[in-house]
């Protein structure tokens, strides 16, 4: 079974996963909105950075154990663009994260992955 299968990626903040961690699961505001927590798998995961952490202060990388969640992941694509990203409905369960990282950055200001994730 390829890496896709088992681990998707969430981007996130310091401060919102330092409260998760003491709440034992980890919420995006697009849950409340939307319904699902917006994931990636590790090809994808620069795109979405660079799209939309921009102005985000140390964004991190949450892997997560797909097999160890408590709710439902969908691969779906809802912009209708051809391309399928992992989707959780509901919350994550902290025990499914089995490590954080940070992305790391050009002088540029363009995020790059992490070294592990690189060769993905």
């Amino acid at each position: 079974m390829g890496i896709e299968n088992k681990l998707i990626y969430c981007i996130t903040t310091a401060e919102k996963w330092s409260q998760s961690k003491q709440k034992g699961e980890h919420v995006e505001p697009s849950l409340e909105a939307e319904g699902f927590i917006h994931c990636s798998y590790p090809h994808q995961l620069l795109r979405i950075a660079n799209k939309y952490f921009k102005d985000v202060e140390g964004p991190l990388i949450l892997c997560i154990d797909r097999r160890q969640l408590e709710s439902e992941v969908v691969d779906e694509d809802l912009s209708d663009l051809g391309e399928l990203y992992p989707h959780i409905y509901g919350a994550i369960n902290a025990d499914a994260v089995v490590e954080v990282l940070a992305f790391q950055t050009s002088e540029q200001g363009e995020f790059s992955l992490p070294d592990r994730l690189a060769l993905l």
